[in-house]
């Protein structure tokens, strides 16, 4: 590391709140020492704790940075590395990187010696040591459904099971958000507790910490925040959508390795009530069977849309529709006009032919009494003569020659 870098930082220089953000930044492990103020620990020993602090710092300066804070202003921090007991002056040795923090506190006896700091700097470069891990008591087992509260001993185990899809909240107890959420993630814990695949948790994020290896997916910069643990993966999803009970069960079923279904009635119905008084079986059922019934109508939707798409169906507007009718209505019209014609020609011909054939009949008894009136002028003569026999011509001469 460069002389630049090494040295862009005091020897010893003081943390505070606008120092914070540089120290953390800086990427070299951070040694505080939390001092009592000159008036509040004797003189001696706080000027003797100031020159040992700066020796060691000297001696490690470009592998630790080394700063120091008044404990009476920072009570959080003196909790969050578990020294909120132990006597002034008292140390840790940080790793601040982002995602990855580990804090190694010195928690045996005071930092009050070249010797009692640089041992423990010393341990903590070589590996010697095991970071922090924070953890309240183990609280005793919930008595009936609701959120299962996780601590640090107890985070692998009900966090990272491989079993079940985990739903867990990083909450601190100090934040209003998260308690005017709280309700609603009763409810959410509640209609959920029927999903034998699901476990909704919570975990004080001020208060406990996550094993190392998951100290970065279960960090946050904000409360209450979300992470989803997927069973079998336990990949760790982290949720950004709306604070409200149905949002997050609906962001749940969605990325949850074990599918699950529930309506927003189900939800309701489920969040709202606490022990069912054997009916829980009775109501699953019900709802299941709802859940079948609107699948196979999903599915005979599909399949309707399908066989249209097939088929090329266009269905109609109500105006083309109105079209078609009056165009039919039209086409009708238009077809007995054309029988009315046909039929009016059909009797204008039938006329006809009954003329021509009472003319031609007229004719033919024409005809008929002509031929009778001439046969009957041929025989009067004949009957004149009656039965008298006609003489024969007189014979004329022949010639001699």
């Amino acid at each position: 590391m460069d002389f630049v870098h090494t040295h862009r930082f005091p020897l010893l220089g003081e943390l505070h709140a606008q120092s914070d953000a540089a120290y953390r930044e800086q990427g070299l492990p951070l040694a505080i020492l939390f001092l009592d103020d000159a008036q509040g620990m004797e003189r001696t020993v706080y000027e003797a704790t100031m020159a040992a602090a700066e020796d060691v710092a000297d001696t490690h300066r470009g592998e630790v940075v080394f700063v120091w804070a008044n404990s009476k202003d920072v009570g959080d921090a003196l909790m969050r590395f578990n020294l909120s007991s132990t006597p002034r002056p008292s140390l840790v040795v940080s790793y601040m990187a982002e995602g990855a923090q580990q804090h190694y506190p010195l928690v045996d006896h005071k930092a009050d010696s070249v010797v009692a700091i640089s041992s423990h700097v010393e341990a903590v470069l070589a590996g010697q040591l095991s970071p922090l891990r924070r953890s309240t008591p183990v609280p005793e087992p919930p008595k009936g459904p609701g959120v299962v509260e996780v601590v640090g001993h107890t985070f692998q185990n009900q966090v990272m099971d491989s079993s079940k899809d985990v739903l867990v909240e990083l909450y601190a107890p100090w934040c209003s958000h998260c308690k005017a959420f709280a309700p609603q993630y009763e409810k959410a814990a509640k209609a959920l507790r029927f999903v034998p695949t699901i476990r909704v948790a919570r975990f004080d994020a001020t208060k406990n910490d996550p094993p190392v290896e998951h100290a970065t997916q279960f960090t946050a910069e904000g409360y209450p925040s979300f992470r989803l643990s997927k069973a079998s993966s336990n990949e760790v999803l982290q949720y950004e959508g709306e604070r409200s009970m149905r949002a997050i069960i609906a962001w749940v079923q969605e990325h949850a390795t074990h599918p699950f279904t529930f309506d927003p009635v189900e939800v309701n119905f489920l969040s709202s009530v606490g022990v069912l008084d054997g009916l829980t079986d009775s109501v699953r059922a019900v709802f299941k069977q709802n859940h079948e019934l609107r699948a196979e109508v999903k599915k005979l939707k599909a399949q309707l849309v399908e066989a249209r798409k097939r088929a090329e169906l266009d269905i109609p507007t109500v105006a083309q529709a109105e079209a078609e009718v009056a165009q039919k209505k039209a086409l009708g019209t238009e077809v007995r006009k054309q029988r009315a014609t046909l039929r009016q020609a059909d009797e204008t011909r039938q006329a006809e032919d009954d003329q021509k054939y009472h003319e031609a009949e007229l004719d033919s008894k024409k005809v008929e009494g002509e031929a009778e009136r001439l046969i009957k002028a041929e025989a009067q003569p004949r009957h004149r003569q009656g039965g008298t026999k006609s003489q024969p011509a007189p014979e004329q001469p022949r010639s001699e020659l």
